[in-house]
Protein backbone atom coordinates (compact mmCIF):
# COMPACT_ATOMS: atom_id res chain seq x y z
CA UNK A 1 0.00 0.00 0.00
CA UNK A 2 1.22 3.54 -1.35
CA UNK A 3 1.98 6.01 1.60
CA UNK A 4 0.46 9.59 1.46
CA UNK A 5 3.48 10.88 0.86
CA UNK A 6 4.69 8.40 -1.92
CA UNK A 7 1.74 9.30 -3.74
CA UNK A 8 1.96 12.76 -3.23
CA UNK A 9 5.59 13.17 -4.83
CA UNK A 10 4.66 10.89 -7.51
CA UNK A 11 1.89 13.23 -8.28
CA UNK A 12 4.60 16.07 -8.32
CA UNK A 13 6.94 13.78 -11.02
CA UNK A 14 3.86 12.82 -12.51
CA UNK A 15 3.42 17.02 -13.08
CA UNK A 16 7.01 18.11 -13.49
CA UNK A 17 7.51 15.30 -16.99
CA UNK A 18 4.22 16.49 -18.59
CA UNK A 19 4.73 20.02 -18.06
CA UNK A 20 8.10 19.51 -20.02
CA UNK A 21 8.41 16.24 -21.38
CA UNK A 22 11.97 16.95 -22.43
CA UNK A 23 12.81 16.43 -18.44
CA UNK A 24 12.04 12.74 -18.94
CA UNK A 25 14.38 9.24 -19.95
CA UNK A 26 13.53 5.89 -18.56
CA UNK A 27 16.48 4.79 -19.72
CA UNK A 28 18.90 6.93 -17.61
CA UNK A 29 18.19 7.64 -13.73
CA UNK A 30 19.51 10.81 -14.26
CA UNK A 31 21.85 12.79 -17.78
CA UNK A 32 24.25 14.98 -17.70
CA UNK A 33 23.32 18.01 -19.59
CA UNK A 34 27.33 17.98 -21.46
CA UNK A 35 25.80 14.18 -22.95
CA UNK A 36 22.78 16.35 -24.70
CA UNK A 37 22.78 18.50 -27.54
CA UNK A 38 21.37 21.88 -26.69
CA UNK A 39 18.47 21.24 -28.96
CA UNK A 40 17.30 18.57 -26.50
CA UNK A 41 18.22 20.39 -22.97
CA UNK A 42 14.49 21.03 -21.01
CA UNK A 43 15.11 24.52 -19.39
CA UNK A 44 15.94 23.17 -15.73
CA UNK A 45 18.88 21.45 -17.16
CA UNK A 46 17.85 18.15 -15.22
CA UNK A 47 16.96 15.05 -17.05
CA UNK A 48 16.14 12.05 -15.14
CA UNK A 49 13.71 8.89 -14.90
CA UNK A 50 10.80 8.43 -12.08
CA UNK A 51 13.02 7.39 -9.30
CA UNK A 52 15.81 10.02 -10.42
CA UNK A 53 12.84 12.51 -10.23
CA UNK A 54 11.78 11.33 -7.05
CA UNK A 55 15.43 11.71 -5.45
CA UNK A 56 16.09 15.10 -7.24
CA UNK A 57 12.45 16.54 -5.44
CA UNK A 58 14.46 15.76 -2.21
CA UNK A 59 17.86 17.53 -2.82
CA UNK A 60 17.88 21.67 -2.47
CA UNK A 61 19.08 21.66 -6.54
CA UNK A 62 18.15 18.58 -9.02
CA UNK A 63 21.53 19.37 -10.18
CA UNK A 64 22.80 17.52 -7.20
CA UNK A 65 21.84 14.09 -9.29
CA UNK A 66 24.68 14.34 -11.35
CA UNK A 67 26.91 13.93 -8.04
CA UNK A 68 24.90 10.49 -7.24
CA UNK A 69 26.16 7.34 -8.38
CA UNK A 70 23.47 4.97 -10.45
CA UNK A 71 22.20 2.04 -8.31
CA UNK A 72 22.21 4.75 -5.16
CA UNK A 73 19.15 6.53 -7.43
CA UNK A 74 17.22 3.64 -7.47
CA UNK A 75 17.73 2.86 -3.85
CA UNK A 76 16.94 6.33 -2.38
CA UNK A 77 13.63 6.60 -4.57
CA UNK A 78 12.81 3.07 -3.11
CA UNK A 79 13.66 4.73 0.51
CA UNK A 80 11.83 7.68 0.64
CA UNK A 81 8.73 6.58 -0.98
CA UNK A 82 8.76 3.21 1.19
CA UNK A 83 8.36 0.78 -1.89
CA UNK A 84 8.95 -2.89 -1.89
CA UNK A 85 10.71 -4.70 -4.30
CA UNK A 86 8.47 -5.67 -6.43
CA UNK A 87 7.03 -2.23 -6.45
CA UNK A 88 9.83 -0.75 -7.87
CA UNK A 89 10.41 -2.81 -10.08
CA UNK A 90 6.98 -2.23 -11.48
CA UNK A 91 7.15 1.06 -11.27
CA UNK A 92 11.52 2.17 -11.97
CA UNK A 93 11.69 -0.16 -14.74
CA UNK A 94 9.79 0.11 -18.09
CA UNK A 95 9.99 -3.63 -18.71
CA UNK A 96 7.77 -4.37 -15.00
CA UNK A 97 5.41 -1.50 -16.39
CA UNK A 98 1.90 -2.88 -17.48
CA UNK A 99 1.92 -3.27 -21.84
CA UNK A 100 -0.20 -0.37 -22.31
CA UNK A 101 2.26 1.65 -20.35
CA UNK A 102 5.61 0.21 -22.67
CA UNK A 103 7.63 2.67 -24.47
CA UNK A 104 8.64 1.15 -27.32
CA UNK A 105 6.82 3.11 -29.80
CA UNK A 106 7.41 6.70 -28.57
CA UNK A 107 10.72 8.80 -28.21
CA UNK A 108 12.03 9.97 -25.19
CA UNK A 109 11.60 13.98 -24.69
CA UNK A 110 8.22 14.02 -26.83
CA UNK A 111 4.83 14.91 -25.34
CA UNK A 112 3.78 11.31 -25.98
CA UNK A 113 6.73 9.85 -24.43
CA UNK A 114 6.33 12.45 -21.24
CA UNK A 115 2.26 11.15 -21.62
CA UNK A 116 2.61 7.67 -21.56
CA UNK A 117 4.75 7.82 -18.50
CA UNK A 118 2.70 10.24 -16.65
CA UNK A 119 -0.11 8.27 -17.32
CA UNK A 120 1.70 4.93 -15.94
CA UNK A 121 2.31 6.72 -12.85
CA UNK A 122 -1.02 7.50 -12.32
CA UNK A 123 -2.53 3.77 -13.19
CA UNK A 124 -0.06 2.99 -10.02
CA UNK A 125 -1.01 5.93 -7.74
CA UNK A 126 -4.56 4.53 -8.32
CA UNK A 127 -4.37 0.60 -8.38
CA UNK A 128 -2.34 1.56 -5.00
CA UNK A 129 1.03 0.00 -6.42
CA UNK A 130 -0.77 -3.38 -7.26
CA UNK A 131 -1.57 -2.78 -11.24
CA UNK A 132 -4.66 -4.33 -10.97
Amino acid sequence: MLTAFAKERLMEVANIIIEEPKRLDMGSWVTSMVELLPENRPVCNTVACIAGWVVALSLPSPCELIGIVDWQICDRAQKLLDLTQAEVNRLFFEDGFPLQFRLWDVKAGTEAYARRVHDRILFFIDSDGWDL
